[in-house]
Parts: structure tokens; sequence; C-alpha cells
């Protein structure tokens, strides 16, 4: 039968293994312990933090028009304009748009080129699976995207 000597181990392995023997410097000293202390808050500073929180949570759609070669090179949006989720009847407000105009100014765009912009909306109720995008306004022409999928993101790009 063979027998076999183990060498002691190394400094190195006696830290890997926690093993961490007292330095020149004194012992090893023990950990402290923070404890997080009670924290009151202010209803009012509780309700502005729930609104932010709730604006945070925003959808936004990259739009890319394609005008025609009849159409009118010029684009509006209206602020009339909602996502609507299926099974609710609370609409996503339209916030805020970029690289298109407000009516009832028009912005003028090139007319053999598609024209990309964004559109920023409220957050969609957390179990909404599936929105359209409507643009409810008084002439024929609206924008209407209907059942779109909604993702983890809430980030979208669409054709309208």
């Amino acid at each position: 039968m063979r027998t076999f000597k183990t060498t002691p181990p190394t400094p190195k392995a006696k830290v890997l293994n926690g093993c961490i023997p007292d330095s020149p410097f004194g012992p090893k000293p023990e950990k402290e312990v923070i404890h997080r202390p009670k924290i009151e808050l202010d209803s009012e500073f509780k309700q502005k933090a729930e609104e932010y929180a709730t604006q945070e949570q925003q959808v936004i759609i990259h739009c890319r028009f394609y005008p025609s070669i009849f159409y009118s090179p010029r684009l509006r949006i209206w602020p009339s304009t909602f996502l609507k989720p299926k099974g609710s009847s609370k609409p996503s407000k339209l916030l805020q748009a970029f690289n298109i105009s407000f009516y009832p100014d028009w912005r003028e765009i090139h007319p053999h080129n598609p024209h990309d912009f964004t559109l920023i909306f409220e957050g969609l109720p957390k179990d909404c699976l599936v929105f359209d995008l409507i643009e409810e306004i008084p002439e024929p022409g609206g924008f209407c995207v209907r059942d779109i999928s909604r993702n983890h993101s809430d980030v979208y790009h669409i054709k309208v």
C-alpha cells in the first residue's frame, strides 16, 4: 500500500479558504453591522413621488410616415391623439411629440421621402397586452393603428 504525504497549505490557500492568519498589525477586525434607520416620510412627499413614478411609466412610439405623390407635403398631430388599451376604458394621453407639429400648425415634409417622428404617451395599465393608437379629429385623415402588441420596453416602431 502506498501512502502520500500532504503538504501544508500555503498562505494563499489559507486566505482563499477564509483562514486569514493574524497580521503583524493585529487581529482581523470584526464586521460592523449597520442597521437601516426607520424614516418617516411626509404624505405630500409620498403623493408627489407616486405621481412622478406614474409619469415615468411612459410609452414611446417612433412613427414613420410615407407621403404619397398626391399628398400635400404637410404633417401635424392633434393633442386629442391617445392610446386605447384593449379591455380598458382609460386611454393614455399624448404627452409630447417630436419632429411633428401640433394642431393647428403644420410641418412641411419632403413629398417623396419618409418622415420620422416620435410620440410620448402616459403609461399603459400593467395588464394591457394589446392597444390602439388613435388620432381622434373632426376631419378625415386621422392616424389609426390597431392591435399593437405590447412589449416589455414600451418602445414601439410603427408605420402610419
